[in-house]
């Protein structure tokens, strides 16, 4: 195969799975607790040999995984005492209550299921600090949440939000619902603020995610054209050979 060809092709491979990337970006600009992400490339190099028979090298590129912005989304006020947004470094764990598999969100949309479980909008049972669920009374009112994550209603005290975190974030894969999991071993921590009546928004920056889609269109417009003109390179050098 042509190394022009080669090299095009290559390119606008990575540029649409970054496309792909971008795209996912913004429609998850509402989504709550949502972590942008970036592709993440690296280059590497193919032997060739041209006509005459001298060896060379050919710089290709390829996308091997995905980078997440970890910073925090902005906080949102809602009229829900059970929503909970977590200010610093950490996660929610919550159990799958059909696998009994633990995963970990910071999408604090909290509700009261049929069991009076402490419960994430997609029935996942919220954990305490001695990784147990948190259950409520049919008489419990008032529930309150100090910043320190204890848990307290008109009965008394419930008990207290457990969150974790991991020595790599990163490493962490979605596992759909808003949740992460992890083979990593996870690390209690303090350094984290409950905050009741709020929810942490989405991270995407809307503007910069545009730019970026149209920065890719043009990147990948361009590498189209050169393929063409090198193509038409070809056909006219092949066309002028066929006359002699």
């Amino acid at each position: 195969m042509d190394n022009t060809l080669l090299t095009g092709l290559s390119s606008q491979m990575v540029m649409r799975r970054n496309m792909d990337m971008v795209a996912n970006n913004l429609a998850n600009i509402s989504t709550t607790a949502y972590k942008s992400e970036s592709v993440l490339f690296e280059e590497f190099l193919i032997p060739v040999t041209d006509a005459q028979g001298k060896e060379s090298t050919v710089s290709l590129v390829h996308d091997y995984g995905n980078s997440r912005n970890l910073s925090e989304g902005g906080f949102k006020f809602t009229e829900n005492p059970l929503d909970v947004a977590l200010k610093g470094q950490g996660y929610f764990v919550v159990q799958d209550k059909r696998t009994g598999e633990n995963y970990y969100t910071r999408a604090g949309h909290f509700k009261v299921d049929d069991e009076g479980n402490l419960a994430t909008s997609a029935g996942d049972v919220v954990l305490n600090q001695d990784s147990r669920p948190i259950t409520f009374g049919a008489n419990d009112v008032d529930i309150e949440i100090a910043p320190d994550g204890t848990i307290s209603s008109s009965a008394g005290i419930t008990g207290r939000l457990q969150s974790v975190t991991f020595d790599n974030e990163q490493n962490m894969e979605k596992a759909g619902f808003n949740r992460y999991s992890t083979d990593q071993t996870p690390i209690p921590t303090d350094k984290v603020e409950y905050i009741q009546g709020m929810i942490e928004g989405s991270n995407v920056n809307p503007i910069l995610e545009m730019t970026r889609m149209i920065q890719i269109s043009r990147a990948y417009q361009s590498a189209s054209k050169q393929m063409q003109s090198n193509d038409d390179l070809v056909r006219k050098a092949i066309e002028t050979l066929g006359k002699v």
